[in-house]
């Protein structure tokens, strides 16, 4: 399975309650289809004081920085996709936790964005419409104690790209300061195509109570190395509808936490996870110091590179018998033993073959690349039918997976054989 960096998110999994991994709509246009008009608009909507300005700007600054040059964005299919991770990109640089994607405020910001375009509106409420923390919270999101939604929002008009748009946002104090705000935990990107700007962008911030992601090696969506670096959140916005500031964390690859012990929190740490190629999850319960828990966890796709993989020439040996007169092929067959993954060798044993006294292998053990020959010269039978025993061999590099021969002998009374005539063509 190689999921690289394009899309390990795919292998989208249900991962636990509080820590999604949704993926998000809106797939990769051509924005030569629907040209901007002159000029470029931009908006920021602030959490704590809920609100907002638009402002519009005669030219987009260059992308070269977010353009990611050494492809760390490239697994991304769509933009919003693209937005996250250049968004996220961001923060990491700066020391930041990145932004885990919420559904709900993936699905807002989407619906924001053609609400904008289909309305010929360019703001955080267009008319008729709810306030940010409003639409977010009618959407599901959860409020705090004073009974609203703690959201930001930065919107984009004309940007034909997502690395134009995030270097535009980051670009501006006002829209920087919410892409790197340090209480906002969650994130969901909307993009739309066509209406006035051409382009349409709304991106949702958010955190919500007793939501704490986990983010193993900084969202990436693969690794070939079970060691990695889980990055935790914790709640730095109010405790007064759940969790506050959680002070112990216990780590486990088991859902049910099983060995787990409580330790004190910190924000990076190193782990290890299951070395099975596939899917990896990893749990994280929070507690702060009432007792209060919650839990959450993250998923990677791990695809360890396979240094040994035994592999035989062939998995099926047969042998035809005449009952009276003995072979009628060759009594014995030569199967080869190598490793596939590469050129490292292998050690190899041979076991089996039942309570059969007819069967033989030599030798019986080696080293990859190798041979063994399976001989049935000792076979003898007055009886027809059809007579099989399996031989299993097995490596010291790869005991997981041995491979298995079956051995077969067909004893027949009788052998027809069929002349064909021959046909010649003219010259």
């Amino acid at each position: 399975m190689v999921l690289s960096k394009r899309r390990i998110w795919y292998l989208v999994v249900l991962c636990l309650v509080l820590a999604s991994l949704a993926g998000q709509t809106g797939v990769l246009a051509d924005p030569a289809e629907s040209p901007a008009p002159v000029g470029y608009a931009l908006g920021a909507h602030a959490p704590w004081e809920q609100t907002g300005y638009v402002e519009y700007v005669p030219d987009a600054p260059a992308a070269t920085v977010l353009d990611q040059p050494d492809g760390t964005c490239d697994w991304a299919s769509t933009f919003e996709e693209q937005v996250v991770c250049l968004i996220n990109e961001e923060r990491l640089a700066r020391g930041l936790y990145p932004y885990k994607v919420s559904p709900i405020l993936a699905a807002a910001a989407e619906q924001h964005s053609e609400y904008m375009r289909d309305h010929d509106c360019f703001d955080h409420q267009c008319p008729g419409e709810p306030s940010p923390a409003d639409r977010v919270c009618t959407a599901g999101y959860a409020s705090y104690c004073w009974g609203s939604c703690f959201v930001g929002e930065t919107l984009g008009g004309g940007f034909p790209s997502a690395a134009s748009v995030v270097a535009a946002w980051m670009g501006s104090s006002g829209h920087r300061a919410i892409l790197l705000h340090g209480q906002m935990r969650e994130i969901g990107a909307g993009y739309v195509s066509g209406g006035y700007w051409g382009h349409y962008w709304s991106v949702d911030f958010g955190s919500q109570p007793d939501v704490l992601p986990v983010f193993i090696n900084h969202e990436q969506p693969e690794t070939a190395d079970p060691q990695v670096t889980l990055t935790l959140t914790n709640e730095e916005v109010s405790g007064c509808s759940g969790i506050d500031y959680a002070s112990q964390v216990m780590i486990s690859n088991d859902p049910g936490f099983a060995g787990a012990q409580w330790d004190s929190y910190s924000a990076q740490r190193p782990w290890r996870l299951n070395e099975e190629n596939g899917i990896g999850t990893v749990y994280v319960k929070y507690r702060d110091p009432t007792g209060y828990e919650v839990t959450s966890c993250d998923v990677i796709a791990l695809n360890i590179p396979r240094i040994y993989d035994l592999q035989l020439s062939s998995n099926s040996v047969t042998f035809l018998y005449q009952v009276g007169v003995g072979f009628a092929t060759p009594a014995s067959n030569e199967v080869s033993v190598s490793n596939s993954a590469g050129g490292s060798p292998m050690s190899w044993a041979v076991e089996g073959g039942g309570s059969v006294n007819w069967l033989a292998v030599a030798p019986a053990d080696g080293t990859t690349p190798g041979n063994m020959l399976i001989s049935v010269a000792g076979f003898e039978t007055t009886t027809p039918g059809t007579y099989q025993a399996n031989i299993t061999v097995t490596s010291a590099e790869d005991p997981d997976n041995p491979e298995v021969v079956m051995v077969t002998v067909k004893a027949v009374e009788q052998l027809r054989r069929v002349m064909l005539p021959l046909v010649a063509k003219e010259p």
